[in-house]
């Protein structure tokens, strides 16, 4: 029930629109929609469109009093103001009366949740929403039920061209408002509804309204087949006033929690998650020993500053005396009890370890990885980057891209050595950006939110020791299948079964290229023919779709494309490390698939190559082809891939080492003046088997004068 309070504001909020005062006259805000073009805007109006009353009555007010001025004799009516404004591109448009409306309601008793401010929503405000974006999915529930419907509802129209906003119900009728050039009346105005039969959808009532051709607007213009209905904005609902992570924190609160490998970033960051909401009945396991807890938490969180770390390390100590530790020899101890195990991504890696968790899997215990948290629970919209080859430089070139253009903005996923955010999930914005690298395993766990975007870098047969090659397209796949409508997917047309995978969508398929620029849309086509011939420390394709989904959310690329070519490269992603004697040194430990590595030296001339790992079942014929045409040498760490890879190159192209010093000190002494030593794996394990409790590539460089290679 509305206040009568409420309702007297609230008709003088809408009468600020319908009557316009200008000069002696009372006339109805005038129509106006910004002209585009292929995507672009080609006439911009006063405002966008989309302004508050009181600034669209004085510049109307202006225009009207200059025209008086300048014509004196002249009579001023309601249809010269009409034309004036026209003529000067004055008014507003039906989105941006929607979202006006909206951000009056924010400020009232309807408002169930805790946000006042729209652009909190809708990140970019009035001028970067339109009808689609107001009434979408993400911000929107349907209302299906006519007996259920509220003011501040939204109809919309015309498959999500149009918006009216519902401003009163009686029993037997419902009133809205809108501003249109489509119907009898041009500008804002209301019309209105009889009810004939609540149990039937909008179409089957009797709408009063005309259009211009003097047809039944409704008839003309509601089609729920086409996604036309009432939505309401989901603060206005009681129903949405928690967040999506306060419903689930107080669903599990009481139950037996476990959460495995807490002293890894994923861990620590659920258990701080569950330690601020104060849950209970927490136990946590780690296979290392308890005397190992901080050399076990800072390596895998030496991605972070050592002063932060230092000072997570101190909460996450807190933190650990308020629950039940399992270490060492007590790992999984009683983890049968378990109502909800929240695990690592690679818990599933280590079989022997972890039979236990086997068995409560196959018990239909609710397991949780963090990425089913991020995509479940986060408050912001999702951009989600996954493939075989590129997704953490993806990630971080977008990140990167938004941070430029002013959005709130996070980076997390697949970087197990950073920080991760699901303490954060509280704080999160609905108008920030939540950018995830995303793993094959990170999708074993399952969701049942998917992404606002995806992006799919490229996939190739990998992991193919812990799968089938099938399944493994698969948990990528489910990223985008799962996708709406008002969703967006971001393909690489260059790669056949991602290409494949578009004609399987639902959602809102945009592709990129680099074997054909005609397939990108026209503005990175552009961007494209400027950027293909300059040297970048990132993969022109990776750029290209950082670049597209800037597109998608409205971002000037033109003006931040120089930028982003310019980027450093990440950590571990083909990162110089030190020059020594003309000798360059890069680290590029994060290319685990061969793939990787031949894009990798593909791109720097004059090469010898370390590699080494573990080959997880993956076919080498492509690398041993194709390496070779850009390298000098090639020198191979004993391993189970240097043991595949000398059955197929030629004897003159490589050698072999016992350790990573022996490669890189051998290296130095086959290279000349600039030449670059790449430390590019090719095959997974390698940090695990060569660098883990042992010497890290920087450590090595600094002992080599004890080698007499620093000259």
């Amino acid at each position: 029930m509305k206040s009568f309070k409420f309702q007297e504001k609230f008709e003088q909020f809408i009468h600020m629109y319908l009557d316009m005062k200008v000069g002696m006259l009372t006339v109805r805000c005038p129509y106006w929609s910004n002209k585009i073009q292929n995507g672009l805007v080609t006439v911009r109006g006063y405002e966008e469109g989309k302004g508050v009353a009181t600034l669209i009555g004085t510049r109307l007010n202006t225009v009207v009093q200059a025209y008086a001025r300048q014509y004196p004799s002249e009579k001023i009516d309601n249809l010269l103001i009409m034309k004036l404004a026209k003529r000067n591109k004055i008014g507003i448009d039906c989105s941006g009366l929607a979202y006006r409306i909206m951000e009056f309601l924010l400020q009232s008793d309807l408002n169930h949740g805790k946000i006042r401010n729209l652009e909190i929503i809708f990140s970019g405000g009035a001028r970067k929403t339109n009808v689609q974006r107001i009434t979408s999915s993400n911000y929107c529930i349907k209302v299906d039920n006519l007996l259920h419907i509220q003011i501040g509802d939204m109809i919309r129209m015309m498959g999500g061209k149009h918006v009216v906003v519902i401003t009163d119900i009686t029993k037997k009728e419902i009133t809205y408002i809108h501003s249109s050039h489509r119907s009898e009346i041009c500008g804002v105005h209301t019309g209105k509804i009889s009810i004939t039969n609540s149990e039937k959808d909008l179409s089957y009532q009797k709408w009063n309204e005309k259009t211009v051709n003097h047809e039944n607007w409704g008839q003309s213009y509601f089609h729920p087949e086409n996604g036309d209905g009432i939505y309401r904005l989901k603060v206005f609902n009681k129903e949405y006033s928690q967040s999506f992570i306060e419903k689930f924190l107080e669903k599990v609160q009481g139950k037996s929690i476990h959460i495995v490998g807490v002293t890894g970033s994923e861990g620590s960051s659920i258990l701080r998650l569950l330690s601020k909401y104060s849950v209970t009945k927490i136990t946590v396991h780690d296979y290392i020993d308890s005397n190992h807890i901080e050399k076990s938490y800072k390596l895998w969180h030496k991605g972070i500053s050592v002063d932060k770390r230092n000072k997570l390390y101190k909460q996450f100590l807190t933190d650990l005396k308020q629950v039940t530790v399992r270490f060492g020899s007590e790992y999984l101890k009683d983890v049968e009890t378990a109502d909800i195990v929240f695990v690592p991504q690679s818990w599933r890696l280590y079989h022997e370890r972890n039979i236990k968790l086997f068995q409560l899997n196959s018990n239909k215990v609710p397991f949780y990885s963090i990425t089913r948290l991020y995509l479940d629970f986060s408050p912001c919209r999702v951009i989600a980057v996954t493939g075989t080859v590129g997704k953490g430089s993806t990630s971080y070139l977008i990140y990167e891209l938004l941070k430029q253009a002013g959005e709130d903005v996070y980076l997390a996923g697949n970087d197990t050595w950073s920080i991760q955010l699901a303490d954060q999930l509280f704080d999160l914005k609905q108008n920030a950006f939540l950018v995830l690298e995303i793993s094959h395993r990170q999708l074993q766990d399952g969701f049942s939110r998917a992404p606002y975007i995806a992006l799919f870098t490229n996939i190739y047969p990998n992991h193919l020791d812990e799968m089938k090659w099938d399944k493994y397209k698969n948990l990528k796949y489910s990223l985008f299948i799962h996708q709406k409508q008002d969703q967006f997917s971001v393909l690489n047309y260059d790669n056949i079964p991602v290409r494949e995978l578009g004609k399987r969508l639902t959602s809102k398929v945009l592709y990129f290229s680099l074997l054909d620029n005609k397939l990108n849309t026209k503005d990175i086509q552009n961007i494209y023919s400027k950027i293909k011939n300059i040297k970048s420390d990132h993969y022109l394709s990776n750029i290209l779709s950082a670049l597209l989904i800037g597109k998608i959310l409205n971002i000037n690329i033109d003006q931040y494309w120089k930028d982003l070519i310019q980027l450093p490269p990440l950590p571990a992603r083909r990162q110089l490390v030190e020059t020594i004697n003309g000798v360059k040194i890069i680290d590029d430990l994060k290319s685990t698939t061969p793939w990787a590595t031949i894009a990798a030296v593909s791109l720097i001339p004059k090469t010898i190559l370390i590699c080494g790992g573990r080959p997880k079942g993956i076919d080498y014929s492509t690398f041993s082809r194709e390496v070779p045409k850009y390298v000098k040498k090639i020198i191979l760490i004993k391993s189970e891939l240097s043991e595949i890879l000398q059955q197929h190159l030629p004897n003159s192209i490589y050698q072999i080492t016992n350790d990573l010093r022996s490669a890189i000190v051998n290296a130095l002494k086959l290279s000349e003046k600039g030449d670059s030593i790449l430390i590019s794996p090719g095959g997974a394990f390698f940090y695990t088997d060569f660098i883990k409790g042992k010497e890290s590539i920087r450590k090595i460089i600094i002992s080599l004068p004890q080698e007499g290679l620093t000259g």
